[in-house]
């Protein structure tokens, strides 16, 4: 059996809860609208409130904080966007009904080991982005913006806008992912904080373009902070340790720099 499903989060608990009460378990999920070829596909429509579903589901046998936690773990998996991890959630799910627990802490079982290995990297990712985001601010639009850009591995988004909407509820600024076109907006007037899908991001750089000044605050600050540095103490190694260049790409410090090798 190989279910379809909607490609997202609740999509993929819908299909848990199909293999649950069924007492059965696919030999695969398939996210999206492509179903092997000669294969019969069960397409499974996404259950309404199906995440309050399981949490109820899951509260009446280990208690509510277990499973706010079961269910936060498994969103930060599905955040890591892990092949695989569809079956990985129903096993997940499937451990802590059997342990009566979190399963968490039992990494030792491969049901959890899948689980907790993804969210962890995702978590990790999510809280890196809250120190080195770069913000840059235009007033070209007739309001202040801050905008910044992200390209991660980890589709961290859904889990650092929060943070920044409660640290600058007073601004304006969009986060954009150009990896997967999303972006989170906030409104300062309203306090509101929303996702939308962007068009393209095939050039990263076409906001750049259209605000003046963009590249020369970039100078600024990079020129302050080469005077503030000592070369006799530069450990490249170390800095490589501490900050790999897969997040420096769009980091005030380094962007200059990486947009004059490209």
């Amino acid at each position: 059996m190989i279910l379809r499903i909607e490609d997202s989060f609740e999509g993929i608990l819908t299909a848990a809860a199909w293999s649950l009460r069924n007492n059965q378990v696919p030999d695969a999920v398939i996210r999206g609208s492509d179903c092997p070829l000669l294969m019969d596909c069960h397409m499974l429509s996404t259950e309404d409130d199906i995440t309050d579903k399981h949490f109820r589901y899951l509260s009446r046998i280990i208690g509510d904080k277990a499973a706010a936690d079961v269910i936060f773990e498994l969103r930060c998996a599905f955040l890591a966007e892990t092949p695989g991890i569809e079956l990985a959630v129903l096993e997940y799910i499937k451990l802590a009904v059997r342990l009566k627990l979190d399963p968490s802490s039992c990494e030792d079982l491969p049901e959890a080991r899948a689980i907790t290995t993804a969210a962890r990297r995702c978590l990790r990712m999510s809280h890196s982005y809250k120190g080195i985001l770069r913000f840059r601010k235009t007033s070209n639009i007739g309001v202040d913006l801050y905008f910044a850009d992200i390209d991660s591995d980890c589709n961290v988004l859904p889990l650092i806008a929060d943070h920044f909407a409660d640290r600058f509820r007073d601004q304006n600024f969009i986060i954009r992912d150009l990896k997967r076109n999303n972006a989170v907006c906030h409104e300062a007037a309203d306090g509101k904080t929303y996702f939308v899908k962007l068009e393209s991001s095939n050039d990263p750089l076409a906001l750049s373009v259209a605000l003046p000044g963009y590249d020369q605050m970039d100078k600024i600050w990079q020129d302050y902070l080469k005077h503030l540095s000592i070369p006799e103490r530069e450990n490249r190694n170390l800095q490589r340790s501490n900050l790999p260049h897969k997040y420096r790409k769009h980091m005030t410090e380094f962007s200059l720099d990486l947009r004059d090798q490209a």
